[in-house]
């Protein structure tokens, strides 16, 4: 298929675009130039090399220099949008080590989907540039350089905090898992090591992700679990306290019975006859 090279003559470029009626790229094309693509309103479909995707509005879509893509109509032929071109070197200092502004531009494309809050910014942005692109002031190509490194950290920052949430969400789900796995099996004696390796983190790291998403040591929840169910067993069951203690994991009857009584301010013997 024939793939079409477009170059950017000038340091950066703004363009608003808004129509009606639509047959969409006949050919996919590239360019020589970083490229951010925003969708205010309408549909629109977006061929990366071998992947397509619907373009909602409000999404926002990054595209690295030199890579082939190509829109086309899909749902509806109206759109509204916006599009920045612009060459690394046109950001200046604002392109330095110290901010990397082109740090999200090392894949290929970035397809977000904008929270409402996000894409008012971002639209404010937008249309600041509009108006400065329509201008002839002094000035103009050096605020449109800012306007687009203002931009990108917008983009940085939303993208930093996405996967920060992510991180987040993840371990939360993981943590769950580890305690999902221990009230399954805390009639088991497994080390904190063994745990640990089970779910593929060092003990260190464990102890400290698991007390911050949870309060709890990993033995202070195991011992807790085990305590709950030994209250069960005490007062639904005619074990006595010794076959309680290994029914619950603990080999160890003194041991047992502090912990009992730390948790509920009873020994099990005592529980037992005030509750029974």
């Amino acid at each position: 298929m024939l793939c079409k090279a477009e170059t950017l003559e000038q340091e950066l470029s703004f363009e608003r675009l808004l129509k009606r009626e639509d047959q969409g790229m006949n050919w996919p094309h590239f360019h020589n130039a970083y490229e951010i693509y925003y969708l205010q309103d309408g549909s629109r479909g977006y061929d990366f090399k071998d992947k397509s995707f619907n373009v909602k509005k409000g999404d926002l879509i990054l595209i690295k220099e030199g890579v082939k893509h190509q829109t086309f109509v899909r749902d509806k032929s109206y759109f509204n949008r916006f599009l920045v071109k612009f060459k690394a070197d046109s950001l200046g200092q604002f392109g330095g080590k110290e901010a990397d502004l082109l740090s999200n531009f090392k894949k290929d494309y970035y397809h977000l989907r904008l929270e409402i809050n996000d894409r008012m910014m971002i639209e404010n942005i937008f249309a600041r540039m509009e108006m400065e692109s329509k201008k002839n002031d002094f000035g103009r190509k050096i605020y449109l350089k800012l306007l687009i490194s203002e931009l990108l950290i917008l983009i940085n920052r939303y993208l930093k905090s996405k996967n920060n949430q992510e991180s987040r969400d993840h371990y939360h789900l993981k943590i769950m898992e580890i305690m999902k796995f221990i009230e399954d099996n805390f009639s088991q004696n497994f080390s904190l090591n063994q745990l640990a390796a089970k779910f593929s983190y060092s003990s260190s790291y464990l102890s400290t992700l698991f007390k911050e998403k949870t309060g709890y040591t990993v033995t202070e929840y195991i011992n807790s679990v085990r305590i709950k169910e030994a209250q069960n067993l005490l007062l639904k069951n005619k074990y006595n306290v010794s076959q309680v203690a290994e029914k619950v994991g603990y080999n160890n009857l003194i041991h047992f019975g502090r912990n009992f009584k730390d948790r509920t301010g009873l020994s099990p013997s005592d529980y037992r006859k005030a509750y029974k």
